[in-house]
């Protein structure tokens, strides 16, 4: 069992609401959490009837009242929606809209700013790179991997070169460029029948299984949105890392 600890956006700390810690059968970083605090079930006639989950409510008789009508109706406050709809004992189809409140994990790549420094190839040196490749799959479904480079030998180093093992990878060996990543997973590995599963999450906080087969790489290379470097450290004398980047200033997510 891995715990996450996934921060409260600011906006929503206003409200008394606090960081949450989850528990996952896996050591994946997903980038959000979405926890589920209000409902809208369409009555027909432009008519909505608003529910919250909020234990806390259910002593308000109003749902104006309501932390969770405060949450929806601040500007400030981001959350996901989920729709989906049930039928009736009537046969009537009934429509609902789910709210869920958006906490944020600051460990995932995707928070981590892009980095300034460059790389110095005028004496050798010990550095420890560390690399985004962020997919961005149909439907909003996002899937940061990061890969770590070490060399010994820094005057010989070309980050294009490196990126282009990469993206070779990517086209000829899905496998090997996706195998050290947690979320994901392979069946029949080798075989005509291989399977590659990746749990990928949106930013609403929901989370999916997308499965693709060995021969799907090309759309899989399709959905690559981004390459940066997070992470630059070099080792000292000591054998110890030293870390040398330099950085945009960071923002936490509002």
């Amino acid at each position: 069992m891995y715990q996450k600890v996934y921060k409260c956006q600011p906006s929503a700390k206003r409200y008394g609401l606090n960081d949450i810690t989850l528990n996952f059968d896996k050591d994946i970083n997903f980038p959000y959490y979405g926890l589920t605090f209000a409902s809208k079930k369409d009555l027909g006639n432009g008519v909505f009837e608003y529910t919250s989950l909020w234990k806390e409510d259910n002593k308000c008789a109003d749902f104006q009242d309501t932390l969770a009508h405060k949450l929806l109706t601040d500007p400030r406050v981001k959350f996901g929606k989920q729709e989906y709809s049930e039928i009736n004992t009537d046969g009537v189809e009934i429509k609902y809209e789910n709210y869920a409140l958006l906490y944020y994990n600051p460990d995932n790549s995707i928070f981590k700013p892009s980095i300034l420094t460059p790389i110095d190839t005028r004496k050798p040196m010990t550095y420890k790179i560390v690399y985004e490749f962020l997919f961005a799959f149909p439907d909003g479904w996002i899937f940061p991997v990061e890969h770590i480079a070490e060399t010994d030998e820094v005057l010989k180093w070309n980050n294009i070169n490196y990126w282009k093992d990469y993206f070779s990878d990517i086209e000829e060996d899905i496998s090997t460029f996706f195998y050290e990543s947690p979320a994901c997973h392979f069946e029949n590995l080798g075989t005509d029948s291989e399977k590659i599963e990746l749990e990928v999450s949106n930013l609403s906080g929901d989370y999916t299984t997308l499965t693709y087969d060995k021969y799907s790489k090309q759309e899989i290379a399709d959905c690559l949105s981004s390459v940066r470097i997070i992470e630059i450290k070099k080792r000292k004398d000591q054998g110890e890392w030293e870390d040398v980047t330099t950085t945009l200033p960071f923002t936490e997510p509002k």
